[in-house]
This record gives structure tokens, C-alpha cells and sequence, in this order.
């Protein structure tokens, strides 16, 4: 049975009014992993960055609450990636295309709590929502997995794709077919530094990003 070390490890913060309290039943650990890697992103000052967090989420699995400041409100998002499911109270919708009005300044994580149990109804699948958190998340900067001297490919499959705009569709099409660093996806028909960090960062959370070792000279020649 893995070692679990107190939610108090994280930064508490106190609910404002009207936010509900926790039920005596929640619990009151986070994996011993998860914490690991939480108190390494608070030492590299980035403890606060969602994508960050879910990002450790989803590589080890583990279930959890973040408690998010996003669009001037608190949110609780909590995450189940063994269910590929995910469950946010009034959630927005997902399904429209997120457009660059819509980038939150303000997202942010506050706290990372244990999850309670899945409840039988309410769960909204999570691809979705890692796509919405890629293409709101205020910067962008590129997930820190993803930095050094890399190319990049996706694998077949990226889910919940039907509202990418037709650039953006042809260079993920594209990059399923010819591996790619940052600084060339930057630069494909209909993209941006931005976009190309969004997708890669998006792409990485559905697992399906692949990641190379690569010559930095060979793609300098094709700048």
C-alpha cells in the first residue's frame, strides 16, 4: 500500500463564501508520488500552472481535485485518468471550437486535494476538457516534459479533435506523418509559436505525443 502524505503538505486555502465544505468522507492524503512531484513544481515555481499539475496527474495516473482560479471564479476540477473522466460543477461547454477570446488569464491552480470516489452520474469525459485547459491556459509555455532538444510526432488516434479550425487540423495531420521540433511546427501553414505550444502541450496530456531525441543542426538547415 503506497505511503500517502497529508493534503497539508499543499498550500490550504480558505473557501470563499458560499463555496461548499468538504464532506467528512473526503480524503485527506495525496499519494506519496503525487506529492513528490507536486513539491518539485512548487520548488521550480510552478506549482500554480494546471497544465503542470495534470500533467503529473495523468503520468502516474492518480487521481485528484484541483481547485482552480479560472475566469475570475472558484472551480473545483477533479480528474479520474484511469476513467478517462473527468467532473467539473456547471461546467462550460466544451464541444465549440476555443477561440483566442476566450484564453483565461487568470487560470491557475490554488490547492490539490485528494479525489473522492467517482459518483455514478455527472462525469464528463476528459479529453474535452484537457483541450479546453490547453487552449485557455494563459502564456502558453511549453510543458516542462517537453523542453530540450526534441521533435515531435503524434500518434494516430488524438481524440476530440472535430473543432480544431482547418489549420490546425492539417499540422496535426501533418505531424502524424513527419516529426516536427517546436521551431518548425511554429512555422507550418496557418500556425504560431502559441498554437504549436497548445497543440504539443494538448496533444501530450491525451497521450498521444511522441516525443524523439534529435540533431539540432540537421533542423537548423530547414530554418
Amino acid at each position: 500500500m503506497p505511503e500517502r502524505s497529508h493534503a497539508s503538505d499543499w498550500p490550504v486555502v480558505q473557501p470563499p463564501l458560499g463555496w461548499a465544505t468538504q464532506p467528512a468522507t473526503h480524503p485527506a492524503a495525496l499519494t506519496s508520488t503525487l506529492s513528490a512531484e507536486l513539491a518539485a513544481l512548487r520548488h521550480a515555481g510552478r506549482c500554480d500552472e494546471a497544465l503542470e499539475v495534470l500533467a503529473s496527474c495523468l503520468r502516474l495516473q492518480e487521481d485528484a481535485r484541483l481547485l482552480l482560479q479560472w475566469h475570475g471564479r472558484m472551480r473545483a476540477l477533479t480528474v479520474y485518468p484511469r476513467l478517462g473522466r473527468c467532473l467539473l460543477p456547471r461546467a462550460m461547454p466544451h464541444r465549440r471550437a476555443p477561440a483566442a477570446s476566450t484564453v483565461a488569464a487568470d487560470l491557475a491552480v490554488i490547492a490539490v486535494e485528494a479525489a473522492d470516489p467517482p459518483p455514478r452520474a455527472g462525469l464528463q469525459p476528459l479529453p474535452p476538457m484537457l483541450w479546453r485547459l490547453a487552449w485557455q491556459v494563459p502564456g502558453p509555455r511549453l510543458l516542462a516534459v517537453l523542453r530540450g532538444e526534441l521533435a515531435f510526432r503524434l500518434a494516430p488516434g488524438l481524440p476530440d479533435t472535430e473543432w480544431f479550425p482547418p489549420a490546425l487540423r492539417a499540422a496535426a495531420q501533418r505531424l502524424q506523418q513527419e516529426a516536427a521540433p517546436l521551431t518548425i511546427l511554429a512555422r507550418w501553414p496557418g500556425m504560431d509559436t502559441a498554437q504549436a505550444i497548445r497543440l504539443l502541450n494538448g496533444a501530450y496530456l491525451q497521450g498521444h505525443l511522441i516525443r524523439l531525441q534529435h540533431h539540432p543542426a540537421f533542423w537548423r538547415r530547414l530554418l
